[in-house]
């Protein structure tokens, strides 16, 4: 399973046409490609009776979650700021915020 998503990471680096769509594809397929990854290392350590490194590998599954959402958020309002545009946009909510609290 962790292939699979990791090939569909790779399949949405070559097909989408921008920058933000790319990034959310690879925010979301790496992070199950690694999860399926890490649960299956955890599942044979575990069953080797290595428990404590079984359990390591589920807190750094946690941390995966917990993090990558926020590093990809951090990444793409970056790249807002610096002006690197969407292919296609029909409103930019997020200009238009910035906007705002200027005025």
């Amino acid at each position: 399973m962790g292939t699979f998503f990791f090939v569909i990471t790779a399949i949405a680096m070559l097909r989408f046409p921008d920058f933000y769509t790319r990034l959310h594809a690879s925010s979301k397929c790496l992070t199950g490609g690694a999860l399926f990854m890490l649960a299956g290392l955890a599942g044979l350590m575990f069953l080797e009776g290595r428990i404590f490194d079984s359990f390591k590998l589920l807190l750094l599954s946690a941390f995966l979650v917990l993090t990558n959402p926020a590093t990809s958020h951090a990444i793409a309002r970056a790249a807002h700021k610096v002006g690197l545009k969407p292919k296609e946009v029909v409103k930019d909510e997020l200009r238009e915020m910035e906007l705002g609290d200027n005025l």
